[in-house]
């Protein structure tokens, strides 16, 4: 594998002008955004409808954005299960639960 990425390195430092061959061949480690790494942590998130099922959360936040980023809903999780009618309109959202994160569907 170390010899096919040379192979890669050496052939994009011959066409695009690379100094190292070897240096374009290193991985690049980039910080963890908070969601990769997320433990599933027990929350459990379901849909249906407009109703947004949130399990085994209590005392965290649910956060709804939309595909732009746009924070579209906000509100506190106070009991262990929590059912949330979204007056959302149809279209692709994420759902935040502490640092568990999905995407949902509203049809």
């Amino acid at each position: 594998m170390k010899t096919a990425l040379f192979h890669i390195a050496l052939a994009l430092s011959a066409c695009c002008g690379l100094a190292s061959p070897a240096r374009a061949a290193e991985p690049v480690m980039l910080p963890p955004s908070g969601l990769e790494a997320a433990p599933n942590e027990g929350i459990i998130i379901s849909v249906k409808d407009n109703q947004i099922r949130i399990q085994n959360a209590e005392g965290l936040h649910l956060e709804i954005y939309n595909v732009a980023g746009m924070k579209v809903a906000s509100q506190r999780i106070e009991t262990a299960d929590k059912t949330v009618t979204a007056n959302l309109t149809r279209g692709i959202y994420i759902v935040k639960v502490g640092k568990v994160a999905r995407r949902i569907n509203i049809l």
